[in-house]
């Protein structure tokens, strides 16, 4: 699975209120009444969306099978996704909801095995199946935790402040192993259960699963440090130092590539060909071969990634996600408290409004001429279909009706979830809803 590093530069979104800058103490009579009654509901209110916001993330991890993924808030809360929807917030370390610690990790190894750390202590918390247990304090001398990652839900692997690595089984924890002391780790990425590779703050890249760990090798241009890693098999791996990518092939290290931007600050390998690096804005590639790509994010800068065998999740800082498969950028829903997602392509898709084995749709064309692909899908079969050319300007409301197969399982079943998939010409699947037809 992907690593999984403490991260203190957050997503932020939510609510703020400036209701302490009134001046309440000068006012007298009805004025300070009525004044105060506005501050009491300002306060509520941003209370309110407090409880109900995620302020930031992170750590995001999505397991290698499946289509699974977790978001952690460093206020203690961890948001799931599944079959492309995003739960609502959980509260998971009621120590960081509190303001005295940070949730500040997670790793997934399956679909139904989360681990997720607070650095502050030494607590860890297990999501079994959207359950999550209470914290085991599993190592009360390490200083607290500052990576984990999971290649599976039986075998992950925690290093604490003090370099020392605890493996995990799916059931028990081990003691700490030998400490790491050419530098402090500071990313984490476990292919398998005999491969990690740990990043430290000198630049330096070295392995270990839990037992004594190996001789560390400079990657980096000087002493940066090694802030994320990505190995998705045990022969292919990513590091990132700074503006440098560095790949793992045949047993060795590469030389450092040199990519600009502001430095990367987050990594994500589903194979060794198909990578994505935030930097400020997105970079695509492996194997050494790395080029700058548009995001379909409109919100913050993205600031974190994970991916599963086959596609990655890239997340912003207005609670927005997009997934890419292979390139092609598909809609999720936006995070509760997110904003909506909107592709930066040219066509907008309102959503879907059904009546029996028939969905109204509005379109509108911000390009100088649109064209596009409505498929109405169950798994590989399509169930219903539409093509439309739309100019430059012009909106409309389109009928997309179920065909043959669809009508009879509506007839069938009387309820039929769906998934809406809008295609543009040029830059392929932009769009992925769910759409419920009800007889």
């Amino acid at each position: 699975m992907a690593a999984v590093r403490t991260r203190k530069d957050g997503l932020g979104f939510g609510c703020s209120s400036r209701a302490d800058r009134w001046p309440v103490a000068r006012l007298t009579g009805a004025v300070t009444i009525v004044l105060s009654a506005v501050l009491a509901a300002l306060l509520a209110a941003a209370s309110a969306c407090g409880a109900a916001v995620a302020q930031s993330f992170d750590s995001l991890s999505c397991a290698r099978s499946g289509s699974f993924c977790v978001a952690v808030s460093p206020t203690g809360s961890a948001m799931s996704y599944e079959r492309h929807k995003w739960s609502r917030p959980v509260l998971v370390d009621a120590g960081a909801e509190s303001g005295a610690s940070e949730l500040d990790g997670v790793s997934c190894g399956s679909v139904s095995r989360c681990l997720a750390f607070d650095s502050g202590s030494e607590d860890i918390f297990t999501d079994r199946g959207g359950i999550w247990s209470a914290l085991t304090a599993i190592d009360p001398d390490g200083g607290g935790f500052q990576a984990i990652s999971c290649a599976s839900a039986s075998a992950c692997l925690a290093v604490d402040y003090a370099g020392q690595a605890l493996r995990y089984n799916g059931s028990t924890w081990s003691a700490p192993g030998p400490a790491y002391t050419a530098g402090t780790v500071a990313s984490l990425s476990c292919a398998t259960a005999a491969f990690c590779v740990a990043g430290d703050d000198l630049g330096n890249v070295v392995e270990g699963a839990g037992g004594a760990w190996g001789a560390p090798t400079p990657i980096a241009t000087g002493d940066i440090p090694v802030d994320a890693l990505s190995c998705p098999t045990r022969v292919a791996c990513v590091a990132a130092a700074g503006s440098e990518l560095v790949s793992y092939r045949a047993g060795a290290w590469a030389k450092p590539r040199l990519v600009g931007g502001a430095g990367v600050t987050a990594l994500g390998c589903a194979s060794a060909s198909m990578c994505l690096a935030v930097d400020g804005g997105m970079l695509a590639g492996g194997r050494g071969r790395w080029k700058r790509v548009p995001t379909q994010l409109t919100g913050p800068r993205p600031g974190l990634v994970s991916c599963s065998e086959s596609w990655c999740i890239v997340l912003d800082g207005s609670g927005s996600a997009v997934r890419d498969e292979r390139g092609v950028w598909s809609e999720l829903a936006a995070l509760p408290g997110g904003t909506a997602f909107r592709p930066a392509g040219v066509l907008s898709v309102g959503r879907a409004r059904t009546a029996g084995p028939i969905a109204r749709i509005r379109v509108r064309c911000s390009a100088a001429d649109c064209r596009l692909a409505l498929n109405v899908d169950r798994g590989p079969t399509v169930l219903g279909a539409r093509r439309l050319r739309l100019a430059a300007g012009l909106r409309t409301t389109l009928k997309l009706a179920l065909g043959a197969r669809g009508r009879r399982a509506l007839r069938q079943r009387r309820s039929l979830p769906l998934e809406l998939v809008v295609s543009e010409v040029g830059l392929g699947t932009v769009l992925h809803r769910e759409i419920v037809f009800t007889s």
